[in-house]
């Protein structure tokens, strides 16, 4: 989309008539490019954080060999972005102040697609880690939504004061609401089954949420 609001003429805006009129660009046009420039910084958010990671997944750290290449990979991955930073400083910048800004935005838009259909053709050979533990968030949800619970119900269920729960030093005491809602499941999991954990929670859920809370606190009003 960046490369076309460059290279068609009809997403430009009219042409400026002497050196001090430059008539205003429509409002698709500016929809368009800014349409454009908010789509590059989303997939640059998804695509950076997770592409190294996916990388990583690839090898097997038990295996010497693999252990080995893996850190080849963040080697090459890296000698990859710096030199690819390199070339669009030093050349793609040159092209589109000096040649021509559609070919400036369609050179690493060429690169891009290249590098995306390589991407694809080796989906067959990938691995895919299967996570078997709780989303962490969904932990933490579940404990503030029980809390919350716990202050509109009198009679919730089984409550905290287990010994069983770990301290947390410095902010255990800040936010005692949260123990009202704790509670070591009997099945002797990290979490309590599916039908009370959003009304009861475990210790080490708990203990994050208070984790968190107590961060937040901290740094919150600073950021």
């Amino acid at each position: 989309m960046l490369t076309l609001s460059a290279a068609l003429t009809f997403l430009w805006p009219p042409p400026c008539v002497g050196q001090t009129i430059c008539p205003s660009p429509s409002p698709f046009q500016m929809f368009f490019f800014f349409a454009s420039l908010y789509l590059v910084a989303l997939a640059q958010g998804g695509h950076k954080p997770c592409v190294q990671a996916f990388g990583a997944d690839q090898f097997d750290v038990q295996d010497p060999a693999e252990r080995k290449s893996k850190s080849s990979f963040f080697n090459w991955w890296y000698f990859g972005i710096c030199s690819g930073t390199m070339v669009s400083s030093a050349i793609v910048s040159y092209i589109q102040d000096n040649v021509s800004w559609g070919l400036g935005f369609g050179i690493p838009c060429s690169v891009m697609m290249a590098g995306f259909v390589v991407f694809v053709a080796g989906t067959r050979t990938y691995r895919y880690i299967s996570l078997q533990e709780k989303n962490p968030f969904l932990g933490l949800a579940q404990v503030f939504v029980a809390a919350a619970r716990q202050s509109l119900e009198k009679d919730i269920g089984p409550t905290g004061g287990n010994a069983g729960e770990v301290q947390l030093r410095g902010s255990n005491n800040r936010f005692k609401f949260l123990d009202r809602v704790r509670v070591i499941p009997s099945e002797g999991t990290e979490y309590c089954s599916e039908k009370i954990s959003w009304r009861v929670c475990t210790p080490s859920q708990v203990k994050d949420a208070k984790t968190v809370h107590y961060s937040s606190s901290l740094y919150g009003p600073h950021v």
